[in-house]
C-alpha cells in the first residue's frame, strides 16, 4: 500500500470485519454477500495491523463480522487492542457470550453492540434458532457487570409491528441505546425481499420510534450502518481496506494494509 495513499484516508475510526464466519445464517444478513474473503488473518498479522492503525492515528475500532467471538483468539486480540489504548466496540449476535468473555469485555471495551430482532417469538423466527432467552439474559448480565450496551435492531417487515413491545423489555434497565437500522439495498436481498419493509411500513416504524424516544430512559437512534456517509473505512478479513461496506467497485478499494510499512520497518528496526 502506498504510504501517501494511506495518509489521505481518515483512519480515526475503523470498522474491522475480523472474521466473515458466523454461527447463524440470518436470512437478511449481508455479512457474507459476495464473500471472497475466506481466510482469517493470523494473530501476528492482526497485531501488526493494530500497530499500523496506532501509528496512523486510529483511536476507535469496532470489531464486527460475521461473528467476532468465533475467533478462538478474540480475547487475545481485545487485550492487544486495549494495551494500545484503542477505544473498542464489538458487534455480536450474543450467542457465544460466556461469563468469561463478558469479564474480558469489562476490562477492554468501550461498548458492546448486541443484535436483537424483536420479541422472543419474532427474534427466534427471524434467526431460525431458539436463542432469544439466552441472549437477553447475557444482555442483562453485561449491564449488571457495567459493560455499556447498545441494541442493534434491524427494521424488517416482520418485526416493525413489535417495536413497542421489544423496547418495553428494556425500559427498566440502564443500557445506552437502541439502534434501529434501516434496511440495505433491495437488490442485495433477492432471495429474501419479503423481509424488506415497504415505504409505508418504514413511515409507521419511524412514527413509533419518535414516540418511544419520549418515554424511554435510554437513547433511541435510526441509523443506516451501510451508507457510505455513515460507515468508517472497512478493514476486511484479509487486511484489505475499503471505503465502505459495499466493496464491488475498485474506486472504493484502498489496498491491503498489511503491505504498509511502518517507519521502524523501513529503517530496519525491530
Amino acid at each position: 500500500m502506498d504510504a501517501c495513499l494511506l495518509k489521505n484516508i481518515s483512519l480515526e475510526k475503523v470498522c474491522w470485519r475480523i472474521t466473515r464466519n458466523c454461527n447463524l445464517s440470518c436470512p437478511y444478513c449481508l455479512a457474507g454477500y459476495g464473500n471472497v474473503y475466506h481466510r482469517d488473518l493470523y494473530f501476528d498479522e492482526v497485531v501488526r495491523i493494530l500497530d499500523i492503525l496506532k501509528a496512523e492515528g486510529t483511536s476507535y475500532i469496532t470489531f464486527t463480522g460475521g461473528e467476532p467471538l468465533l475467533r478462538h483468539d478474540f480475547k487475545n486480540i481485545l487485550e492487544e487492542a486495549s494495551q494500545r489504548l484503542f477505544k473498542i466496540a464489538v458487534t455480536t449476535n450474543g450467542v457465544l457470550l460466556s461469563d468469561d468473555m463478558i469479564d474480558v469485555f469489562l476490562d477492554t471495551l468501550y461498548k458492546v453492540k448486541v443484535s436483537l430482532d424483536g420479541t422472543k417469538e419474532i427474534h427466534n423466527k427471524l434467526r431460525h434458532t431458539d436463542t432469544f432467552e439466552y441472549v437477553f439474559k447475557k444482555i442483562l448480565l453485561l449491564i449488571q457487570k457495567g459493560v455499556p450496551v447498545e441494541i442493534n435492531y434491524p427494521l424488517l417487515s416482520e418485526n416493525i409491528g413489535c417495536i413497542d413491545e421489544a423496547c418495553d423489555l428494556f425500559k427498566d434497565f440502564p443500557f445506552d441505546r437502541i439502534n434501529f437500522i434501516l434496511p440495505m439495498y433491495r437488490e442485495r436481498m433477492t432471495l429474501n425481499q419479503h423481509l424488506l419493509p415497504t415505504v409505508s411500513h418504514l413511515a409507521i416504524a419511524k412514527a413509533k420510534i419518535l414516540k418511544i424516544r419520549t418515554r424511554m430512559p435510554f437513547d433511541v437512534a435510526i441509523k443506516n450502518y451501510y451508507s457510505e456517509a455513515y460507515t468508517p473505512p472497512i478493514l476486511e478479513t484479509d487486511g484489505t481496506l475499503w471505503k465502505s461496506m459495499f466493496v464491488e467497485t475498485q474506486d472504493r478499494y484502498y489496498g491491503n494494509i498489511l503491505s504498509y510499512k511502518l517507519v521502524s520497518e523501513e529503517e530496519g528496526i525491530g
